[in-house]
């Protein structure tokens, strides 16, 4: 008898801790995306995955780790641009500026805007057709779309390599 009520008694114990582990992970997950919304930092990645979930790790099927690597740079902004490294203070980056003097060297810009890449956006096609970074960078094609752009442009000295091979492909 003794031995039963000590099964009883850890079983109750049991489905109290995971009813207390449920509760906890549900606040502490409400947290984050409170913080999320409301932080300081991220807006640029907040601006294109207004909620992250499960479905960003999708756009990253299929893709080469320079590729994946390129992708999570263009959707946090983060990235070897002039606007970037002029904001750290680059030693050599003189201005925020784009080369062509139409605006700030962002990942809008050079996407969708900068009339540099004017041509090589035409022969990428319909994906970059848009004024929106979020519709191109919410989509695998889109994705895909501007990686091979910014690939093509041979900005980010430290992607050539992958260029390059995605051009023999």
């Amino acid at each position: 008898m003794l031995k039963v009520t000590k099964e009883a008694e850890t079983l109750k114990i049991k489905k109290e801790l995971e009813t207390s582990y449920k509760g906890l992970r549900e606040y502490f997950k409400q947290k984050w995306k409170d913080r999320w919304k409301q932080g300081k930092k991220g807006a640029h990645t907040r601006a294109i995955t207004p909620c992250p979930n499960k479905s960003t790790i999708t756009l990253h099927r299929g893709l080469r780790k320079p590729e994946s690597a390129l992708l999570i740079q263009l959707r946090t902004g983060k990235i070897g641009f002039n606007s970037f490294l002029y904001t750290r203070k680059v030693p050599g980056v003189q201005s925020p500026n784009c080369e062509c003097n139409r605006g700030l060297m962002i990942v809008k810009h050079v996407v969708l805007q900068c009339p540099r890449w004017h041509q090589e956006r035409e022969e990428i096609g319909q994906p970059l057709r848009t004024n929106s970074l979020k519709q191109v960078l919410s989509g695998n094609e889109g994705c895909r779309a501007a990686i091979k752009l910014v690939l093509r442009t041979k900005l980010l000295e430290q992607f050539k390599g992958a260029e390059e091979r995605q051009r023999t492909e």
